[in-house]
């Protein structure tokens, strides 16, 4: 038995909160606890004496939990939850994560329905990715006996899941807005009828649980979503990606690929990072390589419909991969709630689009490139900017667009840059790779906004 010190625990919720009647979770040495208060102790252990807590974890429906003999002072009992990789929001989920996760949220709550139990809420926040991008229910504390005010199907439901999944069917364009009516808020029945001059209702009796549950999940079985243009095809096949996902042996080796992506494997296969964040990931090549040697991959691009192309390449994966996905844009910081950083992030074919297109200054896109990662980074100079060699586009280049001004911008952030040159048949591009970060402390100031 093993007491934890207060000054050792870092709890994630203040106190006032109060929204979790069985206890109050916390981190101590990186790993996730939750100190269940002492009159919630038999509720608690009954969901495991009983074998609920372990079918719902067997059917990927709850975090991995389990009890320990931990005890931290004024609580009763200490559990331990698997740690989830990197936490992502409703705002950030491509549209067929969020449908499954609202499937899941169902799914949890019709097998608790089987002893007579539900979820006191339905928030997105209590959802995230595992393994190969599924959902899975985070808040064990949630979990409570059915009473008669819980015999409804709850209205929070409706809010942050069947309104957002309402907008992103009706149109290809309208992600972004689904998106952004689940940021820090959800959208209200009256707000709905306001926008779509109507109500979504769903005819059963009502305090009727079950049916309730069931006709919700028909809804969801019955969703379908626009299809949505990407450009992943670009730059890899589909056969490419599906031989990464069967993790066919040749592929995950540097002599299974050529040009830039050997030179990415060979790098991923001798530093063997434990996290990769990669930014601007498209259709996932690169992610797909950095999770076979066993690192946690957040995966983010603006590009929905990569995202979602990568999403389905994940879900018929035949081996367990750690990937998170998220639909962002990497110049905007991640929610405080949500941190990403990484001790390697790939960057690449990133910096000529945010000079060029989006007019940030090279000070600007080292700053923000640099601020994901703890150890090393590797992004790309495109000598002929936006064009092919013999053709660069704009033509002439801008004075300031540089090789040596590339390595001077990320050395505010690194001691070490080092340059690899390769011609990848469409484009000359070098790699620039950063490693050793400095501390905050030590890196200047490089500016930040872009240059207007």
């Amino acid at each position: 038995m093993k007491m934890l010190q207060q000054e050792d625990i870092r709890w994630i919720h203040d106190v006032a909160r109060g929204v979790d009647p069985a206890g109050r979770v916390f981190v101590c040495d990186g790993d996730y606890y939750r100190a269940i208060f002492p009159g919630a102790v038999p509720f608690v252990t009954s969901l495991f004496d009983k074998g609920i807590v372990d079918r719902l974890v067997e059917k990927g429906l709850l975090i991995d939990t389990v009890m320990t003999d931990h005890q931290v002072d004024g609580f009763g009992l200490v559990l331990k939850h698997r740690r989830v990789p990197f936490l992502t929001r409703g705002n950030e989920w491509n549209r067929s994560f969020f449908l499954d996760a609202a499937r899941m949220v169902i799914d949890l709550n019709l097998e608790l329905l089987k002893d007579n139990l539900c979820t006191i809420d339905y928030h997105w926040q209590n959802v995230q990715q595992k393994s190969n991008c599924s959902p899975v229910w985070i808040d064990f504390g949630s979990i409570c006996p059915l009473t008669e005010r819980h015999s409804h199907v709850h209205q929070e439901f409706f809010q942050y899941f069947v309104h957002p999944l309402y907008v992103f069917a009706r149109s290809a364009s309208l992600g972004n807005v689904a998106r952004a009516l689940t940021g820090n808020y959800h959208l209200n029945a009256l707000e709905f009828h306001d926008l779509f001059g109507g109500t979504m209702e769903f005819n059963f009796p009502c305090g009727d649980r079950r049916t309730g549950l069931e006709v919700m999940k028909a809804w969801l079985d019955n969703l379908s979503f626009p299809s949505l243009q990407s450009e992943w095809s670009e730059y890899f096949t589909e056969d490419t990606l599906r031989q990464m996902s069967s993790g066919d042996p040749s592929l995950l080796a540097p002599a299974g690929h050529v040009g830039r992506a050997a030179i990415v494997s060979k790098i991923l296969n001798v530093k063997r990072p434990a996290k990769i964040i990669d930014l601007g990931c498209n259709a996932g090549l690169f992610s797909l390589m950095g999770a076979s040697t066993g690192a946690d991959v957040y995966s983010c691009d603006a590009d929905e419909g990569a995202l979602e192309y990568f999403y389905r390449i994940l879900k018929e994966c035949r081996r367990p991969v750690s990937v998170t996905l998220a639909v962002r844009d990497i110049c905007d910081p991640p929610h405080k709630s949500s941190p990403v950083a990484g001790d390697m992030v790939l960057a690449l074919a990133i910096t000529h689009h945010l000079f060029f297109t989006r007019r940030y200054t090279i000070a600007g896109m080292a700053r923000i490139l640099s601020s994901y990662s703890t150890h090393m980074l590797i992004t790309e100079f495109m000598p002929d900017g936006l064009g092919r060699p013999g053709n660069p586009v704009p033509n002439p280049l801008p004075e300031d667009y540089t090789l040596d001004n590339f390595r001077n911008a990320f050395s505010d952030y690194f001691r070490r840059i080092e340059t690899i040159e390769y011609d990848s048949g469409m484009s000359r591009r070098i790699f620039i790779v950063c490693v050793d970060r400095r501390r905050t402390a030590e890196a200047s100031q490089p500016g930040g906004p872009p240059a207007q």
